[in-house]
């Protein structure tokens, strides 16, 4: 019995391990309430994007390889019109100076954004994110 309780306990450690250090499984509050300028914007590419359960899911690229690099969501703005409420958002990317030349071509980030989205119908929501030179619509019905 010792013996199963023990693999049942590494296996949970070992889960926990892989979501911390992939990333897919945990997914982060996104910031509201601050100035998106007085963060970095380091060049990043979108693969994909989709929109689940108030969660954002983004699948990035970027160079580098030598550094941990680190993306914030932050809530730009709420735009009210008569039909919809748009929730506009901006990635931070900081790639804390990483020159290696690297290709990461596959890093799936997890956003909970249901703070920001909490008194609008989900009929009504419109969340936009705001790219360099595009702009994604995530949840497009």
């Amino acid at each position: 019995m010792r013996v199963f309780s023990f693999i049942i306990i590494l296996s949970v450690l070992f889960a926990c391990e892989k979501s911390s250090n992939g990333g897919t499984t945990a997914c982060i509050n996104l910031l509201e309430n601050v100035n998106a300028l007085d963060y970095p914007y380091d060049p990043y590419g979108i693969n994909e994007i989709y929109y689940n359960n108030n969660r954002v899911h983004i699948n990035v690229t970027y160079g580098g390889g030598c550094e941990e690099h680190d993306f914030l969501l932050i809530k730009e703005a709420t735009i009210n019109n008569n039909q919809s409420t748009t929730v506009s958002l901006n990635l931070s990317h900081d790639a804390h100076n990483d020159v290696c030349l690297a290709l990461i071509t596959e890093h799936l980030l997890c956003f909970d954004v249901s703070q920001a989205i909490e008194n609008i119908p989900e009929e009504d929501l419109v969340l936009k994110l705001i790219h360099s030179d595009s702009v994604w619509t995530i949840n497009e019905q």
